[in-house]
């Protein structure tokens, strides 16, 4: 199993095709999302061992059921695209948004916080969470989204905040001067050629279906019409918000980068 990663982490230093090296960046979601959830469970009677791990079986559930996901939410793109605004960044946000609704609806749909699901951050999750009742956190929700957005052939790039995760995207006309990897950027990022996309929204209610694909500093302006009296949340916007790394946020730029973030997210904690 290591050597096997070895290789495809590798592998992703010589893929230029963005499809086939998040192609991998799934897989091996799914194979990392696979042992977490056999090892983690409260239930000591619900641990498993996780070997062999069943590769085989992995890799068509990405196949199987990943993809016929994000092709039916190409195939409703392509049917309303005589009716909506087309221009660059609109139809980035408006996939975006379609796309993350549906990996919602998809997963185990909890209306609550997120901050104490535990083991709730791959694509195995997504697909699989129902099993142990597990929706997704944030991070799972922008991974899942960005692999699925650059499956649909975009450029699409996980970006981590503190303990935070979202999507970012290069504006029309700056692809071309694209930054060296893990670039640190503004989260209200207009200015720099990069804009963001909120993507982890608990719920399926019309309200949080429409809060996806926002630029992040919008929700800042929702929280400050929530409480206008609350001048604490009058002077926070992205650039200065703790959970936004106040304008220092990480751009996962490639495979690569998004592979190592993946691994980094792993939590091997028991379920209290």
């Amino acid at each position: 199993l290591i050597l096997a990663f070895k290789q495809d982490v590798v592998s992703l230093l010589q893929i230029t095709d963005r499809k086939a090296a998040y192609l991998k960046v799934a897989i091996w979601s799914c194979v990392i999302g696979y042992c977490e959830a056999l090892t983690t469970h409260k239930d000591s009677s619900r641990r498993y061992s996780i070997f062999p791990i069943p590769m085989a079986s992995l890799i068509r559930l990405v196949h199987d059921e990943f993809f016929p996901l994000i092709d039916e939410v190409k195939d409703r793109k392509n049917k309303n695209a005589a009716t909506t605004d087309q221009s660059h960044d609109n139809n980035h946000r408006r996939t975006v948004q379609s796309l993350s609704n549906a990996i919602w609806k998809r997963c185990q749909n909890k209306s609550s916080s997120m901050q104490d699901e535990l083991h709730a951050n791959s694509l195995y999750v997504c697909l699989r969470g129902d099993v142990d009742g597990k929706s997704l956190d944030c991070f799972g929700a922008a991974l899942s989204t960005v692999i699925g957005m650059n499956l649909l052939g975009y450029t699409s790039i996980l970006t981590l905040s503190e303990d935070h995760a979202y999507e970012s995207h290069f504006l029309l006309g700056t692809q071309s001067e694209e930054k060296p990897s893990s670039t640190i950027i503004s989260c209200n990022s207009n200015n720099n050629g990069y804009a963001t996309c909120e993507v982890a929204i608990p719920g399926n209610t019309k309200s949080s279906q429409s809060k996806r694909g926002r630029e992040i500093s919008e929700t800042f302006i929702d929280l400050q019409k929530q409480s206008p009296r609350q001048q604490s949340r009058k002077n926070i916007t992205a650039e200065t918000s703790w959970l936004y790394m106040k304008n220092n946020a990480v751009l996962c730029d490639t495979a690569g980068l998004a592979m190592a973030a993946l691994v980094g997210n792993i939590n091997c904690d028991i379920d209290k």
